[in-house]
């Protein structure tokens, strides 16, 4: 039954603003450290 569901779905499509968006990250590494970064248009 969820293959059906799924089969079914209508993709969603966006436009996206590259005046006014951000992409961020944030990764741990074994509760030690921790990096964070981002990119901006």
């Amino acid at each position: 039954m969820l293959v059906s569901a799924v089969a079914d779905a209508e993709m969603a499509r966006y436009e996206i603003d590259l005046e006014h968006t951000t992409i961020g990250f944030s990764a741990v590494h074994m509760l030690v450290s921790k990096a964070e970064g981002s990119k901006t248009s």
